[in-house]
């Protein structure tokens, strides 16, 4: 990756920007895959087991239920490596299959790019009506902030690139998706009229590849373009890229875009197999700092600069490699670790251990993250939960999957705890989910085993599918029985308790 410089970066001015939430309030952010919805693409979409359809079925009633109880002190958003396209086909399959997924206040796409506000309603939604997102209606707020740090403007810059691409002969093909029809059917690049799947063609003597370029819907803040399967392989293909790449630079100059990040990449996996580039403004959140890509942690650490000002809280939830970026607590503490010159993870230590003045500052940062167990020890999630995620400091959470409501309740019962000026101007909705006498973990307890989500292949066959669907229906009759004696006996000395305590939800 390179970032292409024109002139000299400045810190980006937030003096106009609207505030969304006020002091006491939630602000989650929730990646998608894994984390709020707890289950791969395939078994969402093509799965017929009753067990797995009865999970999500209920699993999203009870979210749904959570949202509606927390409307009025929690904004949701959902920050996906998907696009829009995408995600709305999620939505379809939902839809067609009777899930009725929730839809969140806002949904931010492709990895930190076009924020989109929520335009209608769950209900209107599933009982005919539009969806309620609009890839043409998105956060104008943010993209004027992101134009006036580095001079992005993405609809400009397309056209301009587009006319480069027509005055070269290509075809152009504009797509939701990189991915197969099977699962994106007209939404991906791939579906019928669209771009051919060349995969497998040799081409011999003068045959060349399809002479067209496929435009991935990436919103008005970032851009993908895919190239012919040849176009790194053949000279003269090659060089016309590399001309390509010469004018478009131009347009990005001469539209005043300062500061910006180019990838050229080709792998058999991706856009099957097909090169293409990506284009994407370069963000920087003070002038010391070198500038980054645009990407989920410029979201999420936005709004922690709001909940300071405001007393709010943020909880961001992920469960993959792309979600580090907005989970690593050291990014937002930055400033703090700097002032107190801590420069290791001994010292950090030391300064929670022996000074108090640190460790109320450092507990009084409005940010708490939620892990979704990452697969292996030794992932960079591991490691977040390893130096975050202990003690009465802790910033990070753990949690199973099909728990993020869990999570998120013990994230605003941790943080009540770790400030208590928050805790007092908590609204009257969360205190309600998190110090109720009503124990709500009691919903959850007869829908905690979602099925095997292995993202690898599962060679157990069908027979193995079915002995362990028998262990989750058996475990779930045995917890419904232990869930109705201890509500019973809870209920009973509840009577003489002003409040119960939250499930731990870090076993």
């Amino acid at each position: 990756m390179c970032v292409t410089d024109v002139m000299k970066v400045e810190s980006i001015s937030n003096n106009n920007k609207t505030i969304n939430f006020k002091a006491g309030k939630v602000r989650v952010f929730s990646d998608f895959d894994k984390t709020f919805l707890p289950a791969r693409h395939a078994e969402f979409q093509f799965s017929e087991s009753e067990n797995f359809v009865n999970f999500i079925k209920k699993y999203f009633a009870d979210f749904t239920a959570f949202l509606n109880r927390n409307k009025n002190g929690m904004k949701f958003s959902i920050t996906t490596g998907r696009t829009f396209g995408e995600f709305q086909k999620m939505g379809e399959i939902s839809k067609e299959r009777g899930f009725k997924m929730p839809f969140p206040d806002t949904l931010i796409c492709k990895n930190g790019s076009d924020e989109y506000p929520k335009i209608g309603t769950d209900e209107e939604y599933y009982n005919g009506g539009k969806f309620p997102f609009s890839y043409d209606v998105t956060n104008k707020e943010k993209e004027q902030r992101i134009k006036e740090f580095s001079g992005w403007d993405g609809p400009k810059l397309i056209e301009k690139m587009k006319e480069l691409y027509k005055s070269m002969n290509f075809t152009i093909v504009e797509g939701d998706s990189e991915h197969g029809v099977k699962d994106y059917d007209e939404h991906s690049l791939f579906s019928q009229g669209k771009l051919r799947d060349e995969r497998g063609i040799v081409y011999q003597g003068t045959d060349k590849s399809d002479w067209n370029v496929g435009f991935r819907k990436d919103g008005n803040c970032k851009i993908f373009v895919t190239y012919p399967y040849d176009m790194f392989n053949i000279e003269e293909r090659a060089n016309a890229h590399t001309d390509l790449t010469n004018k478009i630079n131009k347009i990005f100059k001469d539209a005043g875009v300062t500061k910006y990040f180019h990838e050229s990449k080709c792998y058999p996996h991706e856009c099957g197999g097909r090169p293409y580039d990506t284009w994407e403004p370069a963000i920087m959140q003070n002038k010391n700092e070198c500038p980054y890509s645009l990407n989920k942690f410029y979201d999420t650490s936005e709004a922690v600069n709001d909940a300071k000002k405001n007393n709010d809280l943020v909880i961001v939830a992920g469960d993959s490699s792309n979600d580090t970026v907005m989970l690593d607590v050291h990014k937002y503490v930055k400033e703090l670790f700097a002032k107190y010159n801590i420069l290791s993870t001994q010292q950090f230590d030391e300064q929670l251990r022996n000074n108090p003045e640190f460790a109320e500052e450092y507990k009084k940062i409005p940010f708490i993250g939620i892990v979704v167990k990452p697969k292996y020890k030794e992932s960079k999630l591991q490691s977040l939960i390893d130096a975050y995620g202990q003690g009465e400091y802790r910033k990070i959470i753990a949690v199973e999957e099909g728990h993020l409501e869990d999570g998120i309740k013990e994230a605003i019962k941790l943080y009540s705890e770790q400030n208590p000026e928050y805790k007092a101007k908590l609204s009257s909705d969360s205190k309600e989910e998190v110090y109720s006498d009503i124990n709500h973990s009691e919903r959850n307890e007869n829908n905690t085993l979602p099925p095997n989500n292995n993202d690898n292949n599962n060679n157990n066959g069908d027979d193995g599918k079915k002995s362990n669907k028998k262990k989750y229906i058996l475990a779930g009759i045995i917890t419904a029985v232990i869930s109705a004696i201890t509500v019973h006996i809870k209920r009973k000395n509840m009577k003489n308790n002003n409040s119960a305590n939250i499930s731990n939800v870090t076993k």
